[in-house]
């Protein structure tokens, strides 16, 4: 290919590299929103599995200390 890139017309040699770093911001872009994107939804899902923890310790504990009382 690059033996071929001498002999190429200058107006398809920039249209060729204009295409190729559009593709190449697109993807870096694409990359990085879905590398964001999974962080954010990890901590998302740490934070909420921390309060349903939360709540089922103290319903736990509080059907707990009730049955402890009753008997």
């Amino acid at each position: 290919m690059m033996g071929r890139w001498r002999y190429w017309r200058l107006k398809t040699k920039l249209l060729f590299l204009t295409l190729f770093t559009s593709a190449l911001g697109i993807t870096l872009v694409c990359a990085s929103l879905i590398f964001v994107e999974n962080q954010n939804y990890r901590k998302q899902l740490e934070s909420e599995l921390h309060v349903i923890a939360g709540i089922l310790a103290e319903q736990s504990a509080a059907a707990w200390c009730s049955r402890t009382t009753s008997s």
